[in-house]
């Protein structure tokens, strides 16, 4: 998985308003063993984007994101991301790819949000995570990646 250059999800359109920034850490190697869960999702979503930064780079660590829907274990939730290396230049956000082509990864209120690492982690320090959600009904329209919100769940109208 190739990790791209940090851009931020806010555009400045009108639906920037359904975005939510949520960050977490910072971590340090200690904290790679197994699966850490971040997040519980309060309401249905889109995971936007994810980010990492370090202060100090992994010898070879890697961490992987996944999601967990209510009932299921962390750690054994669906990818998110690829696993991706900890091991680049220290103070530059990343973003990561996500495994599905599709640019917005929609999950259930209750979903858990967790990193799994494995690999060589020693000498990580400072590790954030930044997790971009979007809040549901707003959607992107991913043939012309226009912002749209789905109006039918905010209004109700009664025929007289």
């Amino acid at each position: 998985m190739a990790l791209t250059a940090h851009t931020t999800a806010y555009t400045g359109d009108i639906n920037d308003w359904a975005l939510e920034t949520h960050t977490f850490g910072p971590f340090a190697a200690a904290a790679f063993s197994g699966t850490v869960p971040l997040m519980i999702l309060p309401e249905t979503c889109d995971i936007e984007k994810i980010t990492m930064r370090w202060s100090t780079a992994s010898g070879s660590g890697t961490a992987l994101f996944e999601s967990a829907a209510s009932g299921t274990a962390p750690g054994s939730g669906t990818a998110l991301t690829g696993a991706e290396l900890t091991s680049g230049t220290a103070n530059v956000p990343v973003d990561l790819s996500f495994v599905t082509t599709n640019p917005q990864i929609n999950l259930p209120s209750g979903s858990v949000i967790s990193f799994r690492a494995s690999g060589s982690a020693t000498g990580l320090v400072g590790l954030m995570v930044q997790i971009t959600t979007r809040k549901s009904p707003t959607r992107r329209d991913t043939s012309t990646d226009a912002q749209k919100v789905d109006k039918s769940r905010y209004f109700y109208t009664s025929k007289v």
